[in-house]
């Protein structure tokens, strides 16, 4: 073998171990920069997941602090006598209402960051509340007619509150179903 061929022979070597090596470098930061995309990608991800995340989390609070509300203010409007305390039945019906309208305006512009299936138990909740409400006050009605027939009044008083204990009863097992989701949602261990 001459030296010229021995000199090309290890300069392809040479060569070859260079554009290797180049190639290598190359890939590592072709890789380098797609991982970098990738983190960046991630992050934004990240990021928007938890703000919806938080987003989602203030509007269960809210939903759950409110439902809560509504029923103390319910069993306060169940308590009162609308005969012989008229302006107390008055003003614990008046807020009653005004948080059930406050919770309706609230959860209509807010239901996006609640899953359909949960946001179904909210809307029979608020249905729920809304027939209750409505009973009590017809159950006031009833009561405010003492004075008539007392078969009459004792049939239509026992209808009233038999209807309102079965909304109470629904009411209490789509509480506990809404609880369920909301820490499922909040992921709370099972």
């Amino acid at each position: 073998m001459s030296d010229t061929t021995t000199t090309f022979i290890v300069l392809g070597g040479a060569l070859t171990g260079l554009l290797s090596l180049a190639f290598q470098f190359f890939l590592k930061l072709k890789t380098d920069r797609e991982i970098e995309a990738l983190k960046s990608q991630l992050a934004r991800q990240n990021f928007i997941h938890s703000k919806v995340f938080v987003e989602t989390e203030e509007v269960i609070n809210h939903i759950y602090k409110t439902t809560v509300e509504i029923n103390a203010a319910m069993a306060e409007f169940s308590a009162t006598d609308a005969e012989t305390n008229e302006e107390q039945a008055n003003k614990a019906y008046g807020k009653v209402q005004k948080l059930l309208n406050d919770f309706r305006s609230y959860y209509t512009l807010h239901k996006l960051y609640i899953p359909k299936d949960t946001a179904k138990k909210v809307s029979e909740i608020m249905e729920v509340m809304w027939d209750m409400m409505a009973n009590e006050v017809a159950l006031n009605i009833v009561l405010a007619r003492r004075h008539m027939d007392k078969d009459k009044f004792d049939k239509q008083r026992e209808g009233v509150v038999k209807y309102l204990g079965e909304l109470h009863k629904q009411l209490v097992v789509i509480q506990e179903l809404l609880e369920n989701d909301f820490q499922r949602i909040l992921g709370f261990p099972e």
